[in-house]
């Protein structure tokens, strides 16, 4: 078994008076079949989450911050309005539940935020790569 990171849930249909709703069971790992693995709370054990006579799928869920490392020289390199050039350092590395990692930098007001997404983004890069 691999434990999961919580980035999936296990979604189950149900009937209440002719009116169809889901539930969710949390994804706790995945078999070595690659089976998503949830928690039996009647059996107190883990098992397929299609197992279930109403297993309807998985359901990916929004990736969650998971942990946050310092930029360690990197540096972020924007294109002005004017055609100039102007380099921000990376203020850390955020990683995520989706296996994403975001350089972080700091707005004008001292947020920090995705280095990718501000105006004029032309590539992340560490000054001693070439």
């Amino acid at each position: 078994m691999r434990p999961s990171a919580r980035t999936h849930e296990a979604r189950y249909s149900h009937e209440n008076n002719g009116h169809p709703y889901f539930t969710t069971k949390p994804v706790v790992g995945w078999g070595d079949d690659g089976c998503a693995l949830v928690a039996d709370e009647k059996t107190g054990y883990l098992r397929d989450a299609d197992t279930y006579s109403n297993f309807a799928g998985l359901v990916p869920l929004d990736p969650t911050p998971l942990n946050a490392i310092p930029g360690q020289g990197w540096l972020v390199e924007y294109e002005t309005t004017a055609g100039d050039t102007e380099t921000v350092p990376v203020l850390a590395w955020a990683f995520d539940t989706a296996g994403t990692c975001t350089p972080l930098v700091a707005d004008s007001d001292g947020y920090t935020e995705d280095a990718t997404v501000r105006t004029g983004f032309s590539r992340v890069y560490h000054p001693d790569q070439s």
